[in-house]
């Protein structure tokens, strides 16, 4: 995509995300019929994702599904372009959090906390959690292709006081606040595919061998932060309730590759739920465990990609 039609496509999502909230989803539910009917957006990445993840559903069953996720594909795709212009107090009237206290507790006690989320629900919402604590917030990012969006996407971000910062600055940042000794909350989008570098661990997901970031956890037990699990749940069009649930109360006490396990199947359980919500044209399972390259750490010469492998770093 060309600079000049980036910024034409940039200036428009801004134009019509002016538009009241209630306006925003009208035009959702037209923008749907052409972005399934016509255009097919990824429509064999959703089909062949949904049919491998629930091989016991019917094909009507999976033809139902995929319709209800590009809806609500199309909703999230308004409602993040809305934040833009929302005031804080309307935002907040449409996104809760519950059992709080999983979070203020370790902020209180002046550690850090970890929160592992997936493309659920509407995940660029979560950034209003900034508004609700008097700590640091971040947001840990893959960074877009597009300059241009991707600018878009970090001032949309940014806007309610969280800070964006992308993956490959995660620790810099992360050692800045603990030189500082201030606390705050990370927030990790855990669903995303490893690059094939990256490919260390692999668990079952969704019925399908999947490689997984370890991050979260070996972020987590280096520094002994606490970790908790955001389950994001569309109550109805335009309100989320965001259920708080804990992985880890002292990471550093726990063995290796538990807090993964347990923050995969937490999203796994939720998209049982309602698969409808999770972003299935993500392309998620691109690699298998063939696609593993031998590490430079691995000189014994083999490839440890099976799940008992040695602590992922050292506490």
């Amino acid at each position: 995509m060309s600079r000049v039609v980036s910024h034409l496509l940039a200036f428009l999502y801004r134009c019509i995300t002016l538009l009241p909230l209630r306006v925003l989803y009208v035009i959702s539910d037209l923008t749907y019929y052409p972005l399934y009917y016509i255009a097919g957006y990824r429509k064999k990445v959703v089909f062949r994702n949904l049919r491998n993840a629930f091989p016991s559903m019917t094909e009507r069953e999976i033809h139902f599904t995929a319709k209800r996720f590009y809806h609500h594909f199309c909703d999230v795709f308004y409602e993040t372009g809305w934040l833009m212009y929302a005031s804080p107090a309307s935002i907040l009237r449409r996104i809760s959090y519950s059992d709080r206290h999983l979070i203020d507790d370790p902020l209180k006690e002046g550690r850090a906390v970890i929160a592992a989320v997936g493309h659920y629900g509407n995940w660029e919402w979560l950034n209003s959690f900034a508004l609700t604590v008097p700590y640091p917030t971040i947001a840990i990012y893959k960074e877009q292709n597009d300059p241009v969006f991707d600018r878009l996407f970090f001032s949309i971000r940014s806007r309610f006081g969280s800070r964006p910062v992308p993956m490959k600055q995660t620790l810099r940042v992360i050692r800045e606040y603990r030189d500082r000794n201030t606390p705050f909350v990370a927030c990790f989008i855990a669903d995303q595919s490893p690059v094939r570098q990256e490919l260390e661990y692999w668990t079952t997901f969704l019925n399908q061998d999947t490689p997984v970031f370890l991050g979260i956890e070996k972020i987590a037990r280096k520094y002994d932060f606490a970790v908790v699990y955001l389950e994001i749940m569309k109550v109805r069009r335009g309100n989320y309730r965001v259920e708080i649930h804990p992985v880890a109360g002292h990471a550093a006490d726990t063995p290796p590759y538990e807090i993964t396990e347990k923050h995969v199947k937490r999203l796994e359980q939720t998209i049982l739920s309602r698969p409808e919500y999770w972003i299935w044209s993500h392309r998620r399972w691109k690699f298998t465990r063939k696609d593993m390259v031998r590490r430079k750490n691995n000189p014994s010469g083999t490839t440890g990609i099976t799940n008992n492998l040695s602590p992922p770093f050292e506490k």
